[in-house]
């Protein structure tokens, strides 16, 4: 057992060092986001190897061990970094398409590197990255050829007070065109949990709404997971209001809300 303590802290693995000398795992034992620690194996000891002002999505290497990669939830997208361990320097990848970067995985000789691109706009793709050359290339294009690309849009971040002045952050989708003065029916979009999150990234559900005129609030409400721990143990407090709504808004509702 390497993870005893006291209080509400949670804990999980990413797996084991190139070496298989150190476990690293996550924890938000020491502050407010997940953060990344190494625990070596035959010493004991553990050290933070990643820490941000966001949560530690993932860490991963190449087979070899050479690069490492991080993901950082930042704000409903991910933030990833690849790191030459050999020389320390954060390896500069060449311009990819707007999206968030998801299962980046490295050749078994360390020249290519394979990732899934996925955006508001367009599903996943797949890019393979040549490290050498510097280039890149798309192999897949998931969108249908039926629909115009243009027509589709992408979200904003936006906040706002809830009922107690907490803020809650939240996803917006707005039709093209929609604004102060042209304004468009709305649909709360409310993720599952306990936890979650609503993230940037392609829906066709969404899209299909946003295209016949509804603007699509998703909403990241307390209880969510991404937003610090203090926000993530707020779930009793959302339960409670939730509650306190369906009792006051009609048989129906209540039925609903289940």
């Amino acid at each position: 057992m390497i993870t005893e303590h006291d209080g509400n802290i949670s804990y999980g693995v990413y797996g084991f060092s190139p070496d298989a000398a150190s476990l690293i795992y996550i924890t938000d034992e020491h502050g407010e986001f997940d953060q990344a620690w190494s625990h070596d194996l035959a010493s004991g000891e553990k050290s933070v190897l990643i820490e941000a002002d966001w949560g530690v999505s993932y860490v991963a290497f190449s087979k070899s061990g050479r690069y490492q990669v991080s993901g950082i939830n930042v704000d409903a997208r991910t933030e990833v970094t690849v790191r030459d361990l050999n020389s320390g320097e954060v390896v500069e990848l060449p311009p990819l398409p707007a999206g968030d970067l998801r299962n980046v995985r490295f050749s078994a000789d360390d020249s290519h590197v394979a990732l899934i691109v996925n955006a508001d706009d367009s599903p996943s793709n797949i890019h393979v990255i040549d490290l050498t050359e510097g280039n890149v290339r798309q192999l897949t294009n998931a969108l249908s050829p039926e629909i115009d690309q243009s027509h589709l849009v992408t979200s904003e971040v936006i906040r706002y007070e809830s009922f107690d002045g907490l803020e809650i952050p939240s996803i917006l989708y707005k039709p093209h065109g929609a604004n102060a003065e042209n304004r468009a029916p709305a649909m709360v979009l409310v993720h599952g949990g306990p936890g979650g999150q609503t993230r940037v990234g392609y829906r066709a559900m969404v899209q299909h709404l946003v295209n016949h005129g509804y603007a699509v609030l998703g909403a990241n409400n307390r209880g969510s997971s991404g937003y610090g721990k203090t926000f993530f143990q707020m779930t009793s407090v959302t339960v409670k209001r939730i509650c306190r709504i369906s009792f006051t808004a009609g048989s129906t509702w209540n039925h609903w809300i289940g």
